[in-house]
C-alpha cells in the first residue's frame, strides 16, 4: 500500500495547525501489543531438508491454477519452518516489491542505531532543517508514521513526483498535525529515512540497501531501484487487465526501494524475523506495538512491519503488503501455521492478501472440498 488514503476521520478533522511544540500528548489511535501468538526471534533457516508431500505440493498447484484468472502472472512462495519450500515465478521474472521494502528501511535504521550512529530520538533537523517542524520530527516518528508528514494520494493517472517534489510540498501544506501526536501512513516520511541512510553512510541509499541486506542475504532476484539504472526481467504491469506503459519504479525511493520475487521476499522475511539482519532487541522494537492501520480492528503498524491479528483464519501474523501502479504484494509469517509466504501479482486490482490466505488453506486444509 504505496499510496494509502488518510482515514475521513482524520482527515476532516485535520485544521492548519496553529503551533507545535516539544512534549505535546500524542492523542490519536492507541496502539496495540503484538499478539501473544507472535514470540520473536521466528524459526531461521531450517537445518533440517523437509520436503513437502506430493499431496501437500498438488494442493499448492491447485491454488495457482484457481488464481491464475485474477492476474496475468504470479510470484508465489511457501516456506515451512521445517525446512519444506516451494515457490512458483514465471520465468524468473521480477515484480515490483512496493511497500513490503519500507521493512528494509527499517532494518537499515535500526541497524545504524545499533552501530550508535543514529539514534531514535534523533530529529529531522539535523537533516533537512528546512521543513516544517523539523525540530520535533524524530527518527522515531518517521519509522512509526507518526512524523505528521502526509500527503494525499493524488488522482489516478497523475504522475509520480519525486522526493523532492514531495518535500517541496510539505514546506508548502505543512504538517498534518503536530509530531508525535498522531498517526498517518506516511510514503514521504520513508523517503526521508532513506535519505537520512544515505547521509550517514556517506552513500546512496541503493548502495547502503545492497551492501547491508540484498548481498549479505544472497537476493540474487532483488534489486534496488534508482532512476537511470536498468534492471532486468521487470514484468509488465497491469490494472484491470490492461497492460501498462513501462515506468520507471525508482520514484518511491525508500518507500517502496526493490523490485524481488516472491522467493527472494520469503528469504528476506525469515532473516528478518529471525534476527539474521537486525538484533532481538530491535526486533522487538520494531514489532512490540501497533497503531491500527487505516483503523483496521486487526491490523496494525509497528516500525515497519505489519501486525495481524485475524482471530479465524491465518491467526496471528508479522506482515508487510505493498501496491503500486500495476503490481500487489505481500509477505507473512505466520506461527500458526508455521509458514512464511509471500504472494506477488502484476495486477494492481487483485488481492495478493487473499493469494497468501489460499497458499496457507491449501496446507493447513486438505479436507476442504475447494482445495480438491
Amino acid at each position: 500500500m504505496l499510496l494509502a488514503l488518510l482515514p475521513a476521520a482524520l482527515w476532516l478533522s485535520a485544521t492548519s495547525v496553529q503551533a507545535c511544540h516539544a512534549g505535546q500528548d500524542y492523542d490519536g489511535p492507541p496502539a496495540r501489543p503484538r499478539p501473544s501468538e507472535i514470540i520473536l526471534p521466528a524459526p531461521g533457516l531450517a537445518q533440517d531438508t523437509a520436503r513437502f508431500t506430493d499431496e501437500e505440493l498438488a494442493r499448492l498447484n491447485a491454488v495457482v491454477d484457481r488464481i491464475s484468472t485474477q492476474a496475468p502472472d504470479w510470484s508465489l512462495s511457501v516456506s515451512r519452518t521445517d525446512g519444506a519450500a516451494w515457490s512458483h515465478n514465471p520465468e524468473g521474472r521480477v515484480f515490483a516489491a512496493a511497500s513490503i521494502g519500507k521493512s528494509m528501511t527499517a532494518a537499515l535504521v535500526f541497524q545504524l542505531i545499533e552501530e550508535g550512529r543514529l539514534s531514535a530520538e534523533d530529529t529531522l533537523d539535523a537533516w533537512r532543517p528546512d521543513l516544517p517542524h523539523a525540530e520535533l520530527v524524530t527518527i522515531d516518528d518517521l519509522l512509526s508514521h507518526r512524523s505528521g508528514y502526509f500527503i494525499a494520494q493524488d488522482s489516478p493517472g497523475s504522475a509520480p513526483q519525486s522526493p523532492d517534489q514531495l518535500y517541496a510540498r510539505l514546506q508548502q501544506d505543512g504538517v498534518l498535525f503536530c509530531p508525535g501526536t498522531n498517526w498517518a501512513y506516511s510514503n514521504v516520511g520513508y523517503m526521508l529515512l532513506g535519505d537520512i541512510i544515505a547521509a550517514t553512510e556517506g552513500r546512496s541509499f541503493a548502495e547502503s540497501l545492497e551492501a547491508r541486506v540484498l548481498t549479505p542475504l544472497g537476493l540474487e532476484q532483488t534489486y534496488a531501484v534508482e532512476t537511470g539504472r536498468i534492471r532486468p526481467g521487470l514484468i509488465a504491469g497491469h490494472h484491470d487487465g490492461q497492460a501498462l506503459p513501462e515506468a520507471d519504479y525508482a520514484w518511491p525511493y525508500a518507500a517502496g526501494p526493490v523490485l524481488s520475487t516472491a522467493e527472494d521476499m520469503v528469504i528476506w522475511w525469515r532473516a528478518l524475523l529471525s534476527g539474521a539482519v537486525i538484533s532481538e532487541a530491535s526486533l522487538e522494537q520494531m514489532s512490540a506495538e501497533g497503531w491500527p492501520l487505516f483503523g483496521h480492528d486487526q491490523l496494525s503498524y509497528g516500525r515497519g512491519v505489519q501486525i495481524a491479528d485475524f482471530p479465524v483464519g491465518p491467526g496471528a501474523m508479522l506482515m508487510h503488503s505493498g501496491g503500486i501502479t500495476g503490481f500487489v504484494s505481500v509477505v507473512a509469517w505466520s506461527p500458526r501455521h508455521n509458514v512464511y509466504v509471500a504472494a506477488m501479482a502484476n495486477e494492481k486490482t487483485t488481492s495478493a492478501e487473499a493469494a497468501l490466505w489460499a497458499l496457507m488453506q491449501a496446507l493447513d486444509a486438505p479436507s476442504d472440498p475447494e482445495l480438491q
